[in-house]
């Protein structure tokens, strides 16, 4: 049996929540699946774009019993989200300026992660813990949104000329910004993955004291 759950805490600079998350179980062999967005705080209604991206991916997980590649899988979840903001909605994109990371478990009880921006991916297996945090080098994540229109990927491109930074110190990779994120991890002995928004970087621990939240 496996269990799915969310938590949430907010920053004291944010008037909104913009982080938003699904879990539980799809088709008929009930397979888990855990989705975490986030939203960006310099554009605006992003809280709810984070929403309607979450949604958008569960949807095509469930239409499509799964995961296909990356590239496909990110292009019809931002091709139905800007449907929603455009065609129904009547809003701009710029509402899906957010971070997608979505794990969803295989037929053969394996899980592969999908990330689209930044954020962590952590699993614990019986004897070692394997962690993976997402970062760019310019602070600017490369959102699924960038996909929609030539002229702000061009834009992106030009104002924000850095790497994105995969792993943990020391061992650090460097890669482009439109690096395809794809991590997988075999179901045997995994007690629990966790997937958490770019705002897990803010936390550290003190010998002796609780884990507290950076000045």
């Amino acid at each position: 049996m496996i269990n799915t759950d969310s938590i949430f805490t907010i920053g004291d600079t944010h008037k909104v929540c913009q982080d938003y998350t699904l879990s539980g179980k799809f088709g008929k062999d009930q397979r888990s699946y855990l989705i975490v967005s986030d939203g960006c705080s310099s554009s605006k209604g992003t809280d709810t774009g984070a929403r309607i991206l979450a949604h958008c991916a569960l949807n095509n997980i469930m239409t499509n019993n799964g995961l296909p590649d990356y590239k496909t899988f990110g292009k019809r979840v931002i091709r139905d989200s800007a449907h929603v903001c455009s065609g129904v909605l009547g809003v701009s994109h710029e509402m899906l300026d957010a971070t997608l990371l979505v794990c969803v478990e295989d037929d053969k009880g394996n899980f592969k992660v999908f990330v689209y921006g930044d954020g962590a991916v952590m699993a614990k297996y019986d004897t070692r813990i394997f962690i993976d945090t997402i970062e760019f080098t310019s602070g600017a994540p490369f959102y699924l949104s960038y996909w929609l229109e030539p002229e702000r990927l061009a834009g992106y491109k030009e104002k924000f000329d850095g790497k994105l930074m995969l792993g943990i110190d020391p061992f650090v990779e460097e890669h482009e910004f439109d690096q395809e994120i794809c991590l997988n991890f075999d179901g045997e002995g995994l007690e629990s993955i966790i997937l958490a928004t770019d705002g897990m970087m803010s936390f550290y621990q003190k010998p002796g004291f609780p884990v507290t939240e950076k000045p």
